[in-house]
């Protein structure tokens, strides 16, 4: 059985970086599910590409599909 965490995620150090703050990279999530997302998900892949493109002029995009 999974151990259960009684800490909470700043105690295990990590923290929710502003938005403002340097980085070296942007992590996507690739919307696939097509009971959460209407039409199975294709209008808003097409947006996420395309927002994925524009960000990439400035920065590395990471993918979690």
């Amino acid at each position: 059985m999974p151990e259960t965490l009684t800490s909470t995620p700043r105690e295990d150090g990590f923290r929710m970086p502003a938005e403002f703050e340097p980085h070296k990279q942007t992590w996507m999530l690739w919307p696939f599910r097509s009971d959460v997302w209407r039409n199975g998900g294709k209008p808003v892949q097409r947006t996420i590409v395309e927002l994925a493109i524009a960000i990439s002029q400035f920065e590395s995009v990471r993918w979690v599909l």
